[in-house]
């Protein structure tokens, strides 16, 4: 999402980009801080709740959490517009990885893919919006992935998966919404059009005649963009969890439950 492919040397571009947008890198690496903290306090809680005592991480889970990290930035790379959606807002399924890793190794391990996501997409493609709509992409894909593995590690059944993976993609939804309505759509105006919220309107409305105002050009965009993504990944990990949690907690030999 508001993304744009960039020439020359990705890891000196993405160096350059840091220096020049500073404050909204230290702004970013503080939101994600601050769910690593939120993130690993909850899982530790819902594991002592189950009696489990052990570390939040084992070795296969941290050597794994990397490999979903990587895919994530991969997919997350590989966006594509959809047509009746003004370019800006594109698809990508970078937190499908997230998603399945949460569920197998707990929210703190779906924070850190989301993590790893964004910087592995920053040295593929770098930030072509000062940071702002990295942060937005975090944000909102953890509000997807954090409610739908908090939900399912308090108690792990094939009923709860499903209820899950859907409870985070209402929240997706909504989190896309605000998350855009009151910084990512501001945001990104004001720096690269200058405050003319006009000409976004217009251009978008080449798209869609119903967006005359900023809340219905968030109602028609992101709205819809998560709909079809969230849905699709909720979709996808319902379908293929079950089958490949065992050989990702290395059970495979053995029968599990979870």
């Amino acid at each position: 999402m508001y993304g744009c492919l960039l020439a020359g040397n990705p890891v000196k571009e993405f160096i350059s980009a840091v220096k020049n947008n500073s404050i909204m890198m230290v702004e970013f690496l503080a939101i994600m801080v601050a769910l690593v903290i939120v993130s690993v306090i909850v899982q530790k809680i819902i594991m002592k709740r189950n009696g489990d005592n052990s570390k939040i991480f084992n070795t296969r889970a941290v050597a794994l959490i990397g490999i979903f990290g990587a895919i994530a930035g991969v997919l997350m790379s590989l966006e594509f517009p959809v047509f009746f959606i003004p370019t800006d807002f594109k698809m990508e399924f970078g937190d499908l990885a997230a998603l399945i890793a949460g569920f197998a190794y707990g929210p703190a391990a779906a924070v850190f893919v989301e993590i790893i996501k964004e910087f592995v997409k920053l040295l593929i493609r770098p930030t072509s919006t000062a940071f702002v709509g990295e942060v937005g992409n975090f944000c909102i894909g953890c509000m997807f992935v954090l409610p739908a593995t908090i939900f399912y590690w308090m108690k792990k059944t094939k009923k709860r998966a499903i209820a899950s993976a859907v409870i985070g993609w209402l929240c997706m939804i909504f989190a896309g919404a605000v998350v855009n309505r009151f910084f990512l759509v501001p945001s990104l105006v004001k720096m690269f059009i200058g405050g003319d919220y006009n000409a976004l309107f217009e251009g978008a409305a080449k798209f869609n005649p119903l967006i005359t105002d900023i809340n219905s050009y968030v109602l028609f965009t992101s709205v819809p963009i998560n709909i079809i993504k969230g849905g699709a990944d909720t979709l996808i990990v319902i379908l293929i969890y079950k089958p490949l949690s065992p050989y990702l907690k290395g059970t495979n030999k053995k029968k599990v439950k979870g």
